[in-house]
Order: structure tokens, then C-alpha cells, then sequence
């Protein structure tokens, strides 16, 4: 679709190579903004519905949402078939994560595995992005003070359930009170918007930290995130 509109309207008015580029990367930044981001909301709000309906009603739907999810994934070959870039901007939730990797890396000794779900652009802002971000930091800074890791991995997503915080690494382990009373801000920021924080021991060694809340409040009702 964006590329027949591109098409038509240079058929209609010539423009130079700068021009065409800047038309096409602005068709591709609207079908990312605007369309990608409806499709997801409404993706979640039938996700929603179908957990709350047997089947087979409940089957309907989720094939309904496989669509759905063809369909994202059909835009997104065409923005990158525009061939421009789509910016992230400075101050969304993947760039603020991106940046706190960097700075803590260098105590951290090792550079974190990092895995960041499309949702999270589409959906985590404002305080919720806040909160993520000092809670990662807190958790990598716990890994640096006291885990003496050779390996950590970061994985952030949302899903039509919950916005998942995990924080793995092979250290030593969660250690004594020392580390631990470092963990009681994450659970109260947890409480405060109903949902958990928990610490596991993994084996051989090392730690896997998981915070989870509910999914962002503007994606449950189908609007755009603010």
C-alpha cells in the first residue's frame, strides 16, 4: 500500500532523489507509528477477550490474532521495502536501556545479552518506563557489586499478560542481607502497580531476577500509548 502511494504520487509530481527519500521514509514512520501500533492494541484487546471465552469460540479469535500478526509482519517487509531507517527516539524505553547497558558495562566487566520485544516500544512510557529503567539499573548494579558475573542476559518484553523485567546472570548467587535489602525498592515498585518481584537461584550458579507487572493501561484499551 505505501509503496503505491509513494508510486502515484511521484507519477503525479517528479521529485528529486532528497525529496523521494524524505516522502518514502515519512510513509514508512506513519505506517510504523499509526498503523503498527493500532493493529498491536487491538491485537491485545482480542487477546483479552479470547483468555475470558471458551472454546470454540475462544479458537476464533485467537486465529483472528494470527491474522492479525501476519499482517504486522507483512507492513514491517514493506517499511523496510521503503528502505528508510525508522528512528527511535531518545527518549523511548529501548534507547534508555540501551544507554544504561552502556554505562554499566564497564563495571559490570562484561557487556549484557540484551532482548527487547517490539511491544515495548509500542506501549511503555511515562512512570511505567521509569520504573523499568531503575529497576534494571538496580539489578544490574546488583550483579556488578556482588555477583562477579562472566555472563548476563536482559530480557524485557510485553506481553497481553504482563511486562516482564529478567535479569539472568552465572554468578555467585543472591548472597547474603546485604544484596538482598538492595532488592526491597524493586518489590515495593512491583506492589505498587499489583505485581511481583522474585529471585531465584539458577543451576549450576548464578541468579535469574524477574519483575513483572500488568501490561501497559493505554494497550488494554485499545488506544494509542502515551
Amino acid at each position: 500500500m505505501a509503496e503505491q502511494v509513494a508510486s502515484a504520487r511521484r507519477r503525479r509530481s517528479p521529485l528529486p532523489e532528497p525529496a523521494l527519500l524524505e516522502e518514502r521514509a515519512r510513509i514508512a514512520r506513519d505506517l510504523h507509528d499509526h498503523v503498527i501500533q493500532r493493529l498491536f492494541a487491538i491485537g491485545l484487546s482480542i487477546q483479552r477477550t479470547a483468555n475470558e471465552l471458551p472454546d470454540p469460540a475462544s479458537r476464533r479469535l485467537r486465529a483472528a490474532i494470527d491474522d492479525i500478526d501476519e499482517t504486522i509482519a507483512q507492513i514491517r517487509t514493506t517499511i523496510y521495502r521503503l528502505n528508510a531507517p525508522i528512528p527511535v527516539a531518545e527518549t523511548s524505553l529501548r534507547a534508555r536501556i540501551d544507554q544504561l547497558v552502556d554505562d554499566l558495562e564497564p563495571v559490570l566487566g562484561v557487556r549484557p545479552d540484551l532482548e527487547i520485544n517490539d511491544a515495548v516500544d509500542l506501549g511503555v512510557s511515562g512512570e511505567l518506563a521509569d520504573d523499568c529503567v531503575a529497576v534494571l539499573r538496580e539489578a544490574l548494579s546488583n550483579v556488578a557489586r556482588h555477583a562477579a558475573a562472566t555472563a548476563v542476559a536482559v530480557r524485557v518484553c510485553v506481553t497481553p499478560d504482563e511486562l516482564r523485567i529478567e535479569v539472568t546472570d552465572d554468578g555467585r548467587g543472591i548472597g547474603g542481607a546485604t544484596r538482598r535489602s538492595g532488592l526491597a525498592n524493586l518489590r515495593d515498585r512491583a506492589r505498587c502497580r499489583d505485581g511481583e518481584l522474585t529471585v531465584t537461584t539458577r543451576d549450576p550458579s548464578g541468579t535469574r531476577l524477574c519483575w513483572t507487572v500488568p501490561p501497559p493501561q493505554a494497550d488494554a484499551h485499545g488506544g494509542e500509548p502515551g
